[in-house]
This record gives structure tokens, C-alpha cells and sequence, in this order.
């Protein structure tokens, strides 16, 4: 569905809120509350908007931070991280940002990767922890490689 479509459809639903406020009929009460709930489902599913004023699918990012989040052993339900993710973009949260900073956690802790020390997604975003993974500067390999290996050591305790 798009914008226009969408638009549409509320103007609908506005209208039939509208006669049943000028009504007392008890069900167009409930009729005016099963649209409300409609239209705020509606929302929530398709846009919302950014910081910026932007109008992005906030769905479709939510699915591209579930693809690029680090992986854990244990539970990981999907629902609630859908809603914390709606409730950061709301609260002004760039989605790319959001994706971009789980992709960064799913590499610095890959040696995490698939225990129970990565946090479940809907805590890693009600956290905010996004920020703890802010871009990395650029390395030439030669360096990375360096670091690497000094991160490995400290690991091993050499």
C-alpha cells in the first residue's frame, strides 16, 4: 500500500469517526475504537518519521537490523525487538544508525557470536546500545592485522 493509498484509507476512517461521534450509538462507539486501532496499527507497520522529517519504512529496516544483528544462543524474541526498535525511532533514533552499530557489535564480539553473551535484541535496543558501537575509523590491513593480533594476545594473556 502506498502513501497515497494510505492516505486515502485514513481519510475513510476519519469520516466514519466523525458520524459516530454525532451519533449515541453504542456501536458506532466500538466501531470508532476498532478504526482508531487501525489507523495507529497502520502507522506503526509502514512509516514513521525520522528526527529529520524523513519518511522511512520502518519495517523494512527493522528487518535489515534483524539480519544484521549479532546472533545468540537462547531465546532472541523477534515482537518485542520490533516494538523497543519503532519505540528508538520514535524517540529520534537514526534506523541507520541502529543497523549500522549492530553490524559493527556483530564484529567486534564475532568471537561472541552464538552464546548467551551477546544480549537478547530487545535489550540491546532498549540499552541503546547502537551508541556503543560508534563507526570505526579507518585502518589500512596492515594495521588492523597488528591490532588483531595484539587483542589476541591479550586474550591469551601473553
Amino acid at each position: 500500500m502506498d502513501q497515497q493509498e494510505r492516505a486515502q484509507q485514513v481519510e475513510i476512517y476519519e469520516r466514519i469517526i466523525r458520524i459516530a461521534r454525532g451519533g449515541k450509538i453504542d456501536a458506532l462507539k466500538r466501531i470508532e475504537d476498532a478504526l482508531r486501532q487501525e489507523i495507529e496499527a497502520l502507522d506503526s507497520q509502514l512509516f514513521e518519521l525520522t528526527a529529520a522529517g524523513e519518511r522511512i519504512n520502518v519495517k523494512a529496516k527493522f528487518e535489515e537490523y534483524w539480519q544484521a544483528r549479532p546472533r545468540r544462543d537462547g531465546p532472541d524474541p523477534k515482537v518485542p525487538a520490533e516494538k523497543e526498535f519503532i519505540k528508538a525511532v520514535r524517540r529520534g533514533a537514526n534506523p541507520d544508525r541502529i543497523i549500522q552499530g549492530a553490524m559493527r557489535c556483530a564484529q567486534v564480539e564475532r568471537r561472541k557470536v552464538n552464546t548467551i553473551y551477546i544480549p537478547q535484541a530487545v535489550k540491546w535496543l532498549r540499552d541503546k546500545r547502537w551508541d556503543d558501537y560508534a563507526p570505526a575509523l579507518p585502518v589500512d590491513p596492515k594495521e588492523a592485522k597488528r591490532l588483531e593480533a595484539i587483542e589476541d594476545m591479550k586474550r591469551f594473556g601473553l
